[in-house]
């Protein structure tokens, strides 16, 4: 990979990840965080 890409990359100390303030977004991000690796496993695509 070009190392210009690399740097047009960095843009600063941004978050990287969008916040749903809302209840059902509280409730999906609790959901999400209690979620183990194994717990993936689980499920087929």
């Amino acid at each position: 990979m070009d190392d210009k890409v690399i740097e047009k990359s960095k843009t600063g100390d941004e978050a990287g990840e969008a916040l749903d303030n809302s209840e059902e977004g509280k409730k999906w991000a609790e959901y999400l965080e209690k979620l183990s690796p194994e717990d993936f496993g689980k499920y087929k695509v």
